[in-house]
């Protein structure tokens, strides 16, 4: 063989092994083209097949059906009540159909299946299929699950959790959960709060301020701020869970609803209606925190629902002495036509009236007048003083009750109101540091002397100036 040939040769022996180790490069470096795994579906209910739904969680169940039509659903534990049907959808899509993220087996650990964290069964008439569920796995976006169909425990997508881990209220529609006093009721004009096992009553109605209505003639009136506050209690508080209903005679009488310990009633006029609202508290326990709750039901409603126990203990502590005010000398000024002032064996009156005045200007205002008799007192020395005694503020309460002491100063107000027309303000000695304070039949707020001969004086010198 020629030079020539054996080149050829050479470069063609290259060119194959060039070639058999590109064939063989490409053979052990390309991946492996393998079909995507499919999702394991562990469970498909057709929605408009599902006839029936139990949802059990924390001792609590709520077991749904569809009407005899098969348009809305139903709450065993809520005949009648109006249920959000959107809530109740959302379970049986995370349902239909419900994927398997991970199959575990027989993995060992609880996964939170040994507090029954939830359980849902739902049916078709024709079969019934039970999930438990326990624990969420955030990390994974899922939750552990295991049903009656299937041995083993799976991870599951954790939509079914989001739609189905609620209490029983949650299921029904804004509207039916009854709800405690409204925004307007900030007009309440007037409350009844009945206890039992006495059936004593106390009724508190709103003029210019609070006051009790009792029998006899006598006016007893009620702190503005220590009302508000007894509101407040109810305004701020709600249902927590649903308990059952009324319907049920034996669990209603259970409860204490058939023979409430309180009846907190309250009226007021909003959006030109009468308005009430009624709330009945019943038995207090223990919740399973060991928090103290009670139970309760507005009025109408029928659905028994538990409330922290710190509302009843409100209401039950409300009383006349409880809601009493601290302000000695609770009066509308603007209401006052005349006062007569005793101190010691004098007595005078000064009588209010409200004239037109030409003031700076030329212009006419309407002034206060002052009136002695004939004689004009200086309107500003007597403002001060009535002020200074509407400022007075009890700074205790006696235990005991008056011994028959004559009053060192009296103050008579003449009112032009159909209901109590004339209010008395008296203080009486006590000891070295406080007057007794008598009004509306009450005696037993303590002023201190200091502060009360202050305001007194200033009258007494209000009662000596005439306006220049």
């Amino acid at each position: 063989m020629s030079g020539r040939g054996k080149t050829i040769c050479a470069l063609l022996a290259l060119g194959v092994l060039l070639l058999l180790g590109w064939l063989a490069l490409r053979h052990f470096s390309a991946p492996e083209e393998t079909p995507e795994p499919e999702e394991e579906t562990l469970l498909y209910l057709e929605n408009d097949l599902v006839l029936s739904l139990r949802l059990s969680s924390g001792g609590e169940s709520l077991t749904l059906s569809r009407d005899n039509a098969g348009l809305q659903w139903e709450a065993e534990e809520f005949p009648g009540a109006a249920l959000d049907e959107a809530k109740i959808a959302s379970i049986l899509e995370a349902l239909s159909p419900l994927k398997v993220i991970r199959r575990l087996g027989k993995a060992g650990g609880d996964f939170g299946f040994d507090r029954e964290e939830l359980l849902i069964t739902a049916g078709t008439g024709e079969e019934e299929v039970t999930l438990t569920l326990g624990e969420e796995n955030a990390s994974l976006d899922g939750g552990y699950l295991k049903t009656s169909g299937e041995e083993g425990i799976f991870l599951v997508p954790r939509a079914l959790w989001e739609a189905a881990r609620h209490p029983a209220l949650y299921f029904l529609k804004p509207d039916a959960i009854p709800s405690l006093l409204s925004p307007d009721s900030f007009r309440v004009n007037k409350l009844i709060l009945t206890y039992l096992p006495e059936g004593s009553e106390g009724v508190y109605s709103r003029d210019w301020r609070w006051f009790f209505d009792g029998e006899g003639e006598a006016l007893r009136y009620a702190g503005n701020d220590e009302v508000d506050l007894l509101l407040n209690a109810v305004r701020k508080s709600s249902f927590r869970e649903a308990a059952g209903f009324s319907e049920d005679e034996t669990f209603f009488e259970k409860t204490g609803l058939s023979t409430p310990e309180v009846t907190f009633e309250a009226f007021w006029t909003g959006e030109g209606e009468k308005k009430s609202f009624t709330l009945l508290i019943g038995k207090s326990f223990a919740g399973e925190d060991g928090e103290r709750l009670c139970y309760a039901m507005t009025g109408g409603s029928g659905l028994v629902a538990t409330m922290e126990e710190s509302v009843k203990d409100a209401l039950l502590g409300a009383s006349e002495e409880s809601l009493f005010p601290h302000d000695v000398l609770p009066v509308d000024w603007d209401t006052v036509e005349a006062v007569e002032i005793a101190e010691g064996e004098e007595t005078r009156r000064i009588d209010f009236s409200r004239e037109n005045a030409e003031n700076g200007e030329g212009e006419e205002d309407e002034t206060l007048v002052f009136r002695e008799g004939d004689l004009i007192l200086d309107r500003e020395s007597c403002e001060k003083a009535f002020d200074a005694l509407s400022l007075l503020t009890a700074e205790s309460t006696a235990d005991d009750a008056p011994g028959g002491e004559a009053p060192v100063f009296t103050l008579t107000l003449f009112r032009n109101t159909d209901s109590f027309r004339e209010m008395t303000l008296a203080l009486l000695p006590y000891d070295p540091l406080y007057y007794r304070v008598r009004f509306d039949g009450r005696d037993f707020l303590l002023v201190g002397k200091s502060e009360a001969d202050g305001a007194i004086s200033l009258l007494t010198a209000a009662l000596r100036e005439e306006e220049n």
